[in-house]
């Protein structure tokens, strides 16, 4: 039998990820079958099986694959000359989303792996290593332009809240506002709140 160069397997590795992102993305984690994932991708089960273990196997490449460029740029970013601003980051963020993210509508893989946060607790914890590196990505940013936050991993917190705010009001309510004109709509809203006692 001939051996399948690494470029070869990479290649189908990455077609069953995205077919698998698109049956996520349509049905959910819970509700998509291997067989679903095998027509999608028009492969056999055999097939399928000769690159992962099962469906745990593919969601969690599908995790990753959401993820892994993600805490890659931050990575440079954390690492580069400029120092950028909540807008900033959250546009890196969006724009590697959309561009990296596994599937033929990232916008739809990644609100459902968030929905699947919220519906399965195990879910995330089972990809903790990759919260981690994100959140400790998120905060390099956050010190470098906050070096006297008393309490930086608050602010991440908030980054990623707005960030995924700023996100979702993209999809679904406003898909024309950039993330800087939201962030200055909320910086006029928080200037007119008082402040918690």
């Amino acid at each position: 039998m001939p051996r399948i160069s690494n470029d070869r397997r990479d290649r189908v590795r990455r077609a069953i990820i995205d077919a698998a992102a698109d049956c996520f993305a349509n049905k959910g984690f819970a509700a998509t079958s291997i067989s679903e994932i095998c027509a999608a991708a028009n492969m056999s089960v055999g097939g399928i099986y000769r690159h992962f273990a099962g469906k745990d196997e593919l969601v969690d490449a599908v995790s990753e694959a959401i993820l892994t460029p993600v805490i890659e740029v931050l990575d440079a970013a954390a690492h580069g000359p400029d120092v950028l601003d909540t807008a900033e980051v959250i546009d890196l963020l969006h724009n590697t989303l959309l561009q990296c993210a596994p599937g033929s509508v990232p916008r739809l893989t990644v609100g459902q792996f968030w929905a699947e946060l919220l519906r399965d607790p195990t879910f995330h914890g089972s990809r903790q290593e990759l919260g981690t590196a994100l959140r400790t990505g998120l905060t390099r940013l956050v010190v470098r332009a906050n070096p006297d936050a008393l309490e930086p991993e608050r602010l991440t917190v908030a980054l990623m809240a707005i960030g995924m705010g700023v996100f979702l009001s993209q999809s679904i309510v406003d898909t024309e506002t950039s993330p800087r004109e939201l962030i200055d709509a909320i910086s006029v809203l928080l200037r007119h709140s008082p402040p918690s006692t």
